[in-house]
């Protein structure tokens, strides 16, 4: 392929001749012939094949790692063939990646049989599996008049997971806990942290938990020893909202983002401490991972979440029905949706209606909106103050109704998730409590 340079000549070799022949004077033909002596010579020079001798690998320093992480990428070019006077090398990156360090091009000149590498550091603007490449080479002669470009087959694949920051403790309640430990309080006697009952000292119990201020007041003596409930775990299935319709905003400013990093991070939490845990993903397709325990069932979940998108293939009305033919109404369900259509608030009342305990993390997308509304037009007036209002009454009241019957976390999408979460511990906490003394 000829080069700019090499148009130009050409451009102006037959623009020479063709003035030529219109004016008919034989010196402005006669400029054109060391014009087009050059291009050809450079032609019947250069090799056309050289640059097909050249192989291109890719390594990374890791091939997965999470958002707010980064890796190197490496590059190796090894030319098994004639020398390379002029090589341009630009290696592709997706728009979900950004170079953190480095470049991902170089100018270089390749000697016959030469090596040569070079590396990089890209950083994720958002999670999912992103191909690195291929390898753009293009090579020209010393004259920069004939280039050859081709496209390297080789790539790399690197996984990007949802971000994890921590989270205190999320207070679960399902209406049956399992016999593993865990960290759910059951109202038993066993090995806890909470308070239970006082007892009778049997031979073998630790001295630690007499109960020294109550066997001093006991009669005949009687030494008396604490008793905590019992901490155990329980079975809970993360369904996550990611249907188009509840998708607002530009990744990684967008609600299907948070809903996803809300579900690693909560899916986190449980499973450390010694929940099993599932997963429904509502978005491409209805996506489920069985109920596990431990990392190679995070592993699982963030392998899932990773690579599905937002899609309409799925209705939401449908959760209900399907949670009742898989699950009993013993399994603790955690929805992350933001609430935004009917169908999603028609689910959660139908969820809950059959009997299950239902804890809803809902993130706002009205900030969301607000910051994509700006970016696009710039200016705010009344009219749109008035109809983030509405909006805020709308949602509220929306998120009232369904606190009737289930515990519902309004999430602020720029304040952290801990907070929120402890807003569900508080809420549960007192719900507990309503429901306590209601039956005395």
């Amino acid at each position: 392929m000829l080069t700019r340079k090499a148009s130009s000549l050409v451009i102006a070799s037959l623009g020479s001749i063709f003035i030529g022949l219109l004016s008919r004077e034989p010196y402005l033909i006669l400029v054109s012939v060391p014009l087009t002596s050059y291009l050809v010579l450079s032609l019947l020079l250069y090799s056309n094949h050289a640059h097909s001798n050249v192989i291109i690998k890719h390594s990374l320093s890791r091939d997965s790692i999470y958002e707010d992480g980064s890796v190197e990428v490496a590059i190796e070019i090894q030319n098994n063939g004639e020398k390379l006077d002029y090589v341009e090398l630009t290696d592709l990156l997706p728009p979900e990646l950004k170079i953190s360090s480095g470049s991902n091009s170089r100018i270089l000149e390749l000697d016959a049989y030469e090596k040569f590498s070079f590396t990089y550091k890209v950083t994720p603007k958002v999670y999912g599996f992103h191909t690195i490449g291929p390898t753009i080479l293009e090579s020209k002669d010393n004259q920069f008049l004939i280039s050859h470009k081709i496209f390297s087959e080789s790539t790399a694949l690197l996984k990007v997971y949802p971000k994890i920051q921590y989270v205190p403790k999320i207070a679960i309640r399902p209406k049956r806990t399992r016999n593993w430990p865990g960290e759910i309080v059951a109202r038993r006697p066993g090995s806890g942290m909470e308070f239970y009952s006082l007892r009778d000292y049997q031979h073998g119990d630790p001295v630690k938990r007499i109960n020294w201020k109550s066997s001093s007041r006991s009669e005949n003596d009687r030494l008396l020893t604490n008793q905590f409930m019992v901490e155990l775990g329980g079975d809970t299935i993360i369904a996550l909202d990611l249907r188009t319709a509840s998708a607002i905003g530009e990744p990684p400013d967008a609600t299907d983002t948070y809903s996803t990093r809300a579900a690693a991070i909560v899916a986190h939490r449980l499973l450390r401490d010694r929940n099993r845990v599932g997963m429904i993903i509502l978005g491409t397709r209805l996506d489920k991972v069985p109920p596990g325990f431990g990392k190679r069932q995070f592993d699982r979940i963030l392998t899932a979440l990773s690579q599905v998108k937002p899609d309409t293939t799925w209705e939401i009305g449908n959760l209900g029905g399907y949670l009742s033919i898989f699950f009993s109404t013993m399994v603790q369900i955690i929805l992350i949706s933001p609430l935004i259509d009917d169908n999603s608030f028609h689910a959660v009342m139908d969820i809950a209606s059959r009997g299950y305990q239902i804890l809803v993390i809902s993130p706002s997308s009205i900030e969301i909106e607000k910051r994509l509304y700006s970016k696009r037009h710039h200016s705010g007036d009344e009219f749109n103050e008035l109809a983030e209002r509405l909006l805020r009454v709308k949602r509220e009241n929306r998120l009232n109704v369904l606190r009737r019957s289930a515990v519902v976390v309004d999430w602020d999408v720029d304040m952290p998730l801990s907070e929120a979460l402890r807003e569900a511990t508080y809420l549960w906490n007192k719900q507990r409590m309503v429901i306590s003394s209601a039956r005395h």
